[in-house]
């Protein structure tokens, strides 16, 4: 028998990483109730606290090392990195307040590294100013999060996985969701999407499994806008011997050679009469992620054309061979020293061993439209974090997440409040929401029997968005990536409860083909190249798309204008 749970709040959190908690947290200091709704474990899901990279860069311009540095310098490098597509107003935002929620993390005792009583500051990606904390320890930092958390008050439900926001007259008043044996209504004043990015829409990535998109499609079903889907943050990435590890970039100074399933060495193949290696190598060592902006754009672009020509590994890869490189070359300096021994914990020496590696899904620079309260467009409804879009653009500069989590987080949380504060609690009749019920009981009360059809769905949507949405995209890829879309929702649409899948099955397949779709769409209106996003068949810049598009569901279809 399935239970449905009613539940009535001020204001819903939907999330439990750095930008939810940040929220719930103010929220709560206003004095209002609040959920969280966790959709893994507790401090166990998301990137926040995943364990696939041990340190967080945080960038905040408080002149300590550079005292040339300011917030001014910091949105100027922000605005180059975006090439135009950023939000200058929620950039501007974030440059002014980063540094004082670092003083907030301070205060729930999450401080950030220090060497000889310095803090650590380093030059973070596509930045010039060492800027960039670093606070290192993902267990120090989740269990501080967590214990500021239940400090608060807020109420908390893990493995609580929401399906869709309740929407009325185009106001937000709650969300619906479920977990292995209960479906959950909560009602709410206000609701606040921080779910975090959409990695594992590809088979290589840097996320957790539970980031595919959730509140990116809860917001665009409830008819709030997206933007800069087209622009992500890709870079290499561990296959094996490990998985899942990043790989330090810097590294590439050493001069490793690049080698496919036949030990050829390709590189020189992809580049053009007027590049090298060397120079490739050198400006790649700079930062982590690809971007058209230097010609380090062609590793990615070799090593993933090497795989999709069929002489890529079977972990759809390439090596890298450091084998010609003594390790005590590698470990000459701090920076190289501190990438090997990380390898080297995991159980690989590269001085005596191939790595494989491919290009990896590290972060979605684009998501849900906010304004400067973290509102989106449906009343009641906010976001924060990785989920949202406006202070990123084309490129991002490495350590700005972190801050956008705490900064907008705490302006969701805060007006979410003020608004809930403002509002009587919309609680309706069940029944006018019957068919996100019928989906439900009919899914969760069947007995699984699978014989794998909507999993092997997933497989394979996951490696065609690789292939085509990932470092090179052309006319004739994205529209190939819309027919296999296309035939996974006819599939999907068929599909029966307990045979074909799982619930989660279910709802990832569907979160995957409408984010899918849309972040294709995008692709494909994007008629140049710029930052993250290259076009094969438009190679150049062209000014009339200097700007972010604005993505929307009508009538069941993707509609994108520039905004």
């Amino acid at each position: 028998m399935i239970e449905t749970i009613q539940l009535s709040t001020d204001v819903l959190v939907i999330g439990a990483g750095a930008a939810g908690i940040r929220a719930a947290i103010e929220a709560r200091k206003s004095g209002v109730d609040t959920i969280v709704a966790a959709k893994g474990c507790l401090g166990f899901a998301g990137s926040t606290f995943c364990s696939y990279s041990p340190t967080w860069g945080y960038q905040a311009a408080t002149a300590i090392i550079d005292h040339d540095d300011s917030p001014e310098e910091h949105l100027k490098e922000i605005m180059e990195s975006a090439c135009g597509t950023a939000d200058p107003n929620l950039a501007d935002i974030l440059v002014h307040e980063a540094a004082i929620r670092l003083e907030d993390l301070k205060k729930i005792g999450l401080d950030v590294d220090y060497i000889d009583g310095k803090p650590v500051q380093e030059i973070g990606c596509f930045s010039h100013r060492p800027r960039c904390f670093m606070v290192t320890g993902k267990s120090r930092i989740r269990d501080k999060f967590i214990s500021a958390l239940k400090s608060s008050g807020a109420q908390i439900i893990e493995s609580l996985r929401i399906t869709d926001l309740l929407v009325k007259d185009e106001v937000c008043i709650g969300a619906i969701g479920y977990n292995s044996t209960q479906i959950y209504v909560i009602w709410s004043k206000s609701v606040i999407l921080a779910t975090g990015g959409a990695g594992n829409l590809f088979i290589h990535n840097f996320n957790t499994s539970d980031l595919i998109g959730d509140g990116q499609i809860l917001a665009l079903k409830a008819g709030a806008a997206l933007m800069n889907l087209e622009f992500m943050q890709i870079g290499f990435g561990i296959t094996y011997p490990v998985e899942k590890m990043l790989f330090e970039g810097r590294l590439l100074q050493y001069g490793p050679k690049f080698k496919n399933t036949y030990s050829e060495e390709y590189l020189d193949n992809y580049l053009p009469v007027n590049v090298s290696k060397e120079d490739c190598l050198k400006d790649r060592a700079y930062h982590m992620p690809y971007s058209i902006r230097d010609c380090s754009m062609y590793l990615d672009i070799a090593a993933q054309q090497e795989v999709m020509a069929g002489r890529g590994t079977a972990h759809h890869s390439i090596y890298i061979d450091f084998r010609n490189i003594r390790s005590r070359d590698l470990v000459s300096t701090p920076v190289g020293a501190r990438c090997y021994e990380g390898i080297l914990a995991k159980g690989c020496d590269i001085s005596r061993e191939l790595l494989e590696m491919a290009p990896h899904i590290h972060a979605m620079n684009g998501g849900v439209c906010i304004d400067e309260f973290g509102a989106t467009q449906i009343l009641g409804l906010y976001a924060a974090g990785e989920v949202a879009a406006g202070p990123h653009g084309a490129d991002r500069l490495g350590g700005n997440m972190m801050p956008a989590t705490q900064v907008f987080g705490t302006r969701a949380g805060l007006y979410a409040a003020k608004h809930a504060l403002q509002m009587k609690l919309n609680r309706r009749s069940v029944n006018e929401f019957h068919d996100n019920f019928d989906i439900l009981k009919s899914w969760l009360t069947a007995k699984n029997k699978s014989i794998g059809l909507l999993k092997q769905l997933i497989h394979e949507l996951r490696l065609t968005y690789w292939q085509h949405l990932l470092t090179v995209r052309t006319e004739a890829e994205l529209v190939n990536t819309l027919d296999a879309i296309t035939n996974a929702k006819k599939i999907l649409a068929s599909s029966r409860p307990g045979l074909d899948g799982s619930i989660d099955e279910l709802y990832d397949l569907s979160s995957m083909i409408l984010l899918g779709q849309a972040i294709t769409e995008a692709c494909r209106f994007r008629k140049e190249s710029r930052g993250s996003h290259y076009r094969a068949d438009f190679p150049q810049k062209n000014n009339r798309y200097a700007c972010p598009f604005k993505i929307r569901l009508e009538n069941e279809r993707i509609k994108i204008d520039l905004e």
